[in-house]
């Protein structure tokens, strides 16, 4: 509940006074979004491990909470680098900053952040879609990829590839 109250009064603040309607608050806001989200899909499960020792999870509740866990990860670290950006063009061209970084600007690298976090995510799990299982539960709170393929009969050197290629990819962004 604290994240819940906490994220939502920042985010109300954020939208409510037009003041903070700047970059930094803005991007502020996509991250308070993002951690709201992640609240959304970790916690339940992490109060249910603590609370009543249940560690397993099926299938396709794992292939969700991996979705939803593996976006969130690619959107905050790319909003993160959209915030990069921004600082960088308010230290290196401060005359220009409002020039360069304008509102269209500033949207649509958050939108970009978050359509290429949804690209990359969605083509990852859809590796999984004609791997056969050799089971339908998971031993894990938190679903990553590597704990859903660990369910496959056979080996799956594409989607280890492309998920390492893809973290690599984010991590250098």
């Amino acid at each position: 509940m604290v994240v819940f109250l906490a994220n939502g009064l920042v985010l109300c603040v954020i939208v409510m006074d037009k003041n903070l309607h700047r970059p930094m608050f803005v991007l502020v806001s996509h991250l308070m979004v993002c951690d709201l989200i992640a609240a959304t899909v970790v916690l339940p499960r992490l109060m249910m491990h603590f609370l009543m020792g249940q560690k397993k999870i099926a299938y396709t509740q794992a292939i969700a909470q991996g979705i939803c866990a593996h976006t969130i990860g690619v959107v905050t670290v790319n909003i993160l680098s959209v915030m990069g950006y921004d600082r960088f063009v308010a230290v290196c061209e401060p005359l220009r900053y409002h020039s360069i970084m304008t509102s269209a600007r500033l949207h649509s690298c958050c939108a970009l952040a978050w359509i290429v976090a949804l690209v990359l995510v969605l083509v990852l799990f859809s590796f999984h879609i004609n791997v056969p299982l050799c089971g339908q539960t998971i031993q894990h709170v938190y679903c990553g990829n590597r704990a859903i393929l660990d369910l496959a009969c056979i080996p799956t050197p594409v989607n280890n590839i492309y998920g390492q290629n893809t973290v690599a990819f984010c991590l250098s962004a």
